[in-house]
């Protein structure tokens, strides 16, 4: 950073001058991307922080007066402070705000997989789905018809079937990957 050139523009770019603004960014840019990189903020990502810099770059221009001290060292300082500001905010948050939130059930099936489903469904059936039930056994149609043209779920088929969830579950997933291997040899 070139201090002396910095402070010919600090004036001009509080009077709202934007050429002398987009210098300033440029001539902090180094300082800000390198600052940012070190700095983790959970749900922020590094360009989110390099924002929250610049944010605070342009509110240390508006407060800062020349002669009082350099602006270099006060804007240096406004924008770690700002980011620990925030580093501190984001501790104090909620745990019912993030990952914390989640609770599982502990059962297979809380796992949303109908979309993943569907998806392989509407695959298979662009690909021909006549060609490729064809190649499947009684057992594994009678499961590829049961769950996937009828929209049931595992544990139906379970209850249909009077076996357990487990079981049910490995066999939809045995017929998944027989699916996208057919799929794969298809296309």
């Amino acid at each position: 950073m070139d201090y002396k050139f910095i402070e010919t523009l600090v004036i001009p770019a509080k009077n709202e001058d934007t050429k002398a603004k987009e210098k300033l960014i440029e001539e902090f840019k180094p300082f800000i991307i390198s600052f940012s990189k070190r700095i983790f903020i959970d749900g922020y990502d590094p360009y989110d922080i390099q924002n929250e810099c610049y944010l605070s770059l342009f509110k240390c221009l508006q407060k800062y007066d020349p002669d009082r001290h350099r602006f270099v060292g006060f804007a240096t300082n406004c924008i770690k402070n700002s980011i620990f500001a925030l580093i501190k905010r984001s501790k104090k948050r909620s745990s019912c705000e993030g990952f914390d939130a989640l609770t599982f059930s502990g059962e297979i099936e809380s796992i949303d997989n109908s979309k993943i489903d569907d998806e392989l469904f509407l695959k298979v059936y662009k690909e021909n789905v006549l060609k490729v039930v064809d190649y499947l056994e009684p057992l594994e149609k009678e499961l590829f018809i049961f769950i996937f043209l009828k929209h049931n779920s595992i544990s139906q088929y379970a209850k249909y079937k009077n076996v357990c969830y487990k079981t049910a579950f490995n066999r939809r997933a045995r017929l998944c990957r027989k699916l996208n291997g057919y799929i794969n040899k298809f296309s």
